[in-house]
């Protein structure tokens, strides 16, 4: 999912929920932009049985905006 906010939908989440009862794999952006400046990982990112994936450039190198490592 390449979108991030900074709370969470009901509709959204319960769409995640039914995913992971028929073991459908979740990935989403853990930053993204305004979400980012509000929570260090933005929602869906921030919960749990969702794979939070950072960006990268060409390079394989660590976008600046990715929260920290920390």
């Amino acid at each position: 999912m390449s979108l991030g906010f900074d709370r969470g939908f009901y509709s959204i989440e319960k769409l995640l929920k039914e995913a992971d009862q028929n073991d459908i794999l979740v990935f989403a952006a853990v930053s993204n932009s305004g979400a980012a400046a509000l929570r260090q990982i933005s929602w869906p990112a921030s919960m749990t049985k969702v794979f939070g994936i950072n960006s990268a450039n060409f390079d394989g190198e660590s976008s600046s905006f990715n929260p920290s490592e920390n």
